[in-house]
């Protein structure tokens, strides 16, 4: 699992966002959108797996909140992955800054299927970069599956 970070880039595709903190997910949102993505929004994780069940074959990526009500992030991404063991999964989390509780929470991040993650509050350029640079990796490994003759 790698730390976002990097020049912003402009992407296309529709993301997957969950957060249970109506700022950051409009923040998320806006950013998202006059960057070239389209945006499903999510409050919890019970949402975001039903959101990811209802559209996951149209999304290129996931950013998750670890905590939420009703699910946290950790067992949607566990969910998400179920589904689609490709998908870029994001965590996104105020928790993720370092010490004991931090450091445990990354590991239970790659336990769960997190390819990346960026703390809160977050930089949008370097988030944008991540973004795209998974999406590029996701567009790949899909087109890959379906071609005959690979």
């Amino acid at each position: 699992m790698e730390f976002i970070s990097g020049e912003p880039q402009s992407g296309k595709g529709k993301v997957l966002c969950v957060d249970d903190d109506d700022n950051v997910l409009q923040t998320i949102g806006i950013l998202l959108t006059s960057n070239g993505y389209e945006t499903i929004l999510g409050r919890d994780g019970e949402e975001a797996v039903a959101l990811f069940k209802k559209h996951g074959k149209e999304l290129v990526a996931v950013i998750l909140d670890l905590r939420m009500p009703k699910k946290d992030g950790l067992a949607a991404a566990r969910e998400i992955r179920r589904e689609s063991p490709d998908i870029p999964l994001i965590a996104l989390s105020a928790y993720l800054c370092g010490g004991k509780e931090g450091k445990s929470l990354l590991k239970q991040c790659e336990k769960a299927g997190f390819d990346a993650y960026t703390n809160k509050p977050f930089a949008a350029e370097p988030l944008l970069a991540a973004l795209a640079d998974w999406v590029k990796r996701y567009a790949g490994r899909r087109n890959d599956k379906h071609d005959p003759s690979g």
